[in-house]
């Protein structure tokens, strides 16, 4: 649906009168009009150019595009600068419906993979000018924007990046630019790669706590921040793996777009950081000079005209009217009911998420704020799409670390029903495994970037004792019980041998069937491979080797898997779906749509003032609701 954008006076009276309206509803109703009006109210309108309507595109070089893709009506002999800013956070898509926030707001990939796509096909757009600033992004992320902006500058068109301050992830994306400028006093912090992980043993033991985990798969480290104070061999041995290959894509990527040899810049890592005057000799940059003077010098030689992200995508085209009943009709209508429900015929490729740890229901725990996977949003997400005639392929596209057995399973089975009626092509991002693994193996094809964290096929479990610690602040717990082991998941007993030995084998059960629909999905034989499981991480790089995915890419490679294993030709029209659909205001305020939406995890109290301590303790607070799970053991980072 889409709200016209007239003159308007968002200072006008509103008189609404209801009748026959329970008190609930009426107490939401009131709440979200409230909030609605002090967002809206006196907000100007951004005028110009008037945000086109959507129309299909055409995958993959021009895929993933949708409403506020086609091609601009604009004057060909205009000739502008696109300015786009891209720095904090970077998602996969859009939490909620893009209706409540400005264009340019938030940075996630589809967003400016399709915001590229238009820019790429708007014969008035001669370059980009991109402002990229500290981001937050796995080094998955880092390159899709690569290839975002290779995929543009093949067009002919030009990208010039602003960069003031750059440690290796924002330096990694800015070398795929044609030019990189910084400012006299900008700074270059590349240096070679340190992944760190944090052990949590001798706190433990400080508090009295102990960490009973039980794992299946010699590589799977068992919950190793919190049994030892430093790695074991094997997880070593995965870590110095993988930072060998991240640090092979960063050195291959950025040798190839700067013009030098590998060991040049790898000899250029080992003696930064730099300041911009001797970053431009080692050649990382291209021109020292503030962004004033780089556009007034833009504007006065090549005579181009400079137009913002939010202007160019149309910032204001779709606010309310809430001068006359119709327009907050209109408003209502698109909170309760947003444009991507209404279905239009054109043949369409859907884009389904699976974003953040996969758990069994959406309740409230330590993780505030963040993104989570859930069976039914992903069982209904894929239903839907195997149902609809126009769906002609899908993209599940994963990013997570795992986590519950049984939810993996029912995403699993929702994965398969669907490609034995049309294709499922899996596009991984930064992490996509143990559990994250277990819901891609039924796909048609697994497309991963070199430097995308997947495999792990593996299980553990266990639980915290926590005997030691009641003991320490005087605490007791008394205990009737009948059947033998009925403490085997209790925090207040510690495992005997034969209650470890149970746990091995429910673990090992799990693990087999894991290893078996893994063999299943990949086409192998399960001795095969288990050379490649015993819940050992690997980057795709490797992944590939081992016939654990299929190719090299990112979502345009997937795309275009997608649309070969449908039988149809590369340019053949294909409108995205994207499921699971954003949440609405009024479910964010309380309300509930029978829809299939992406969950998210409520803020609770629980919050840590050491930066990333919320994830590093997740596996902690899973294994005590859970006890078994399909999860990454360890969390690190590598920067």
């Amino acid at each position: 649906m889409r709200v016209d954008a007239g003159p308007q006076n968002f200072q006008k009276p509103i008189r609404i009168i209801i009748t026959s309206v329970s008190g609930v509803t009426m107490k939401k109703f009131l709440l979200i009009f409230a909030l609605a009006a002090a967002v809206f109210s006196g907000l100007p309108l951004a005028w110009g150019e008037e945000a086109p309507e959507a129309e299909p595109v055409k995958p993959p070089e021009e895929a993933a595009a949708g409403p506020g893709d086609a091609k601009p009506s604009v004057p060909a002999s205009r000739k502008r600068v696109l300015d786009i800013s891209i720095r904090g956070t970077i998602s996969e898509k859009q939490a909620m419906s893009a209706f409540f926030f400005q264009p340019g707001e938030q940075a996630d990939l589809l967003g400016l993979y399709r915001l590229f796509q238009r820019a790429r096909r708007d014969d008035s757009i001669q370059s980009v000018l991109l402002r990229l600033g500290p981001v937050d992004a796995g080094w998955g992320k880092c390159e899709e924007l690569r290839a975002i902006l290779a995929d543009f500058r093949g067009s002919g068109k030009k990208v010039t990046v602003w960069l003031p301050l750059a440690t290796n992830r924002e330096y990694f994306i800015a070398s795929a630019a044609d030019e990189i400028l910084m400012p006299p006093a900008g700074l270059l912090l590349t240096l070679g790669l340190r992944a760190e992980v944090t052990f949590f043993k001798g706190l433990l033991d400080k508090v009295g706590v102990e960490a009973e985990i039980v794992h299946i798969g010699e590589y799977k480290a068992a919950g190793e921040p919190y049994t030892r104070n430093e790695m074991s061999p094997q997880f070593r041995e995965t870590l110095e793996a993988m930072l060998d290959d991240v640090m092979a894509s960063y050195v291959e990527g950025v040798s190839q777009s700067r013009g030098m040899t590998p060991e040049q810049f790898r000899q250029a890592l080992d003696q930064g950081p730099y300041h911009a005057a001797e970053a431009q000799k080692q050649k990382l940059i291209d021109r020292i000079l503030y962004l004033d003077e780089y556009i007034t010098q833009v504007r006065e030689t090549d005579k181009m005209e400079f137009v913002s992200q939010s202007l160019y995508e149309g910032a204001g085209a779709n606010r309310p009217d809430f001068s006359s009943p119709f327009g907050l009709l209109n408003f209502l209508t698109q909170m309760l009911s947003p444009p991507s429900l209404i279905k239009s015929g054109n043949p369409k490729l859907a884009l389904i998420y699976a974003v953040g740890p996969i758990l069994m229901e959406e309740s409230p725990g330590p993780f505030g704020g963040e993104e989570i996977v859930t069976a039914n949003p992903l069982i209904k997400a894929f239903k839907e799409a195997r149902e609809d005639t126009t769906v002609k392929a899908v993209v599940f596209r994963v990013d997570s670390p795992g986590g519950d057995v049984i939810t993996s399973d029912l995403i699993w089975r929702a994965v398969d029903q669907t490609n034995q009626v049309k294709p499922v092509i899996i596009s991984m991002s930064d992490v996509a495994a143990s559990g994250g693994y277990y819901i891609a193996m039924p796909a048609r094809a697994i497309v991963a970037y070199p430097t995308t964290i997947t495999g792990s096929i593996g299980v553990l479990g266990g639980k915290f004792n926590l005997q030691k610690l009641f003991g320490l602040i005087g605490v007791n717990v008394d205990v009737v019980e009948r059947g033998a082991g009925s403490g085997l998941f209790s925090m207040q007993h510690r495992l005997t041998e034969e209650e470890t030995a149970r746990m091995q084998r429910l673990l090992r059960q799990t693990y087999d069937l894991f290893l078996e629909k893994a063999a299943k999905g990949r086409n192998r034989k399960v001795d095969e491979l288990a050379k490649a499981a015993e819940g050992r991480a690997w980057t795709a790089r490797r992944a590939l080797q081992l016939g654990l995915v299929d190719e090299l890419g990112g979502l345009a490679a997937a795309i275009r898997l997608a649309k070969q294993h449908a039988g149809l030709k590369p340019d053949d029209l294909l409108e995205p779906l994207i499921l699971p659909r954003p949440k609405t205001l009024f479910e964010l305020l309380g309300g509930s749509l029978e829809d299939a939406r992406s969950p998210w995890r409520p803020a609770t109290p629980i919050q840590f003032p050491l930066p990333h301590l919320n994830t590093d303790l997740r596996l902690a607070f899973l294994l005590s609701e859970r006890y078994v799970l399909l999860h990454m053991p360890w969390r690190f980072t590598i920067r």
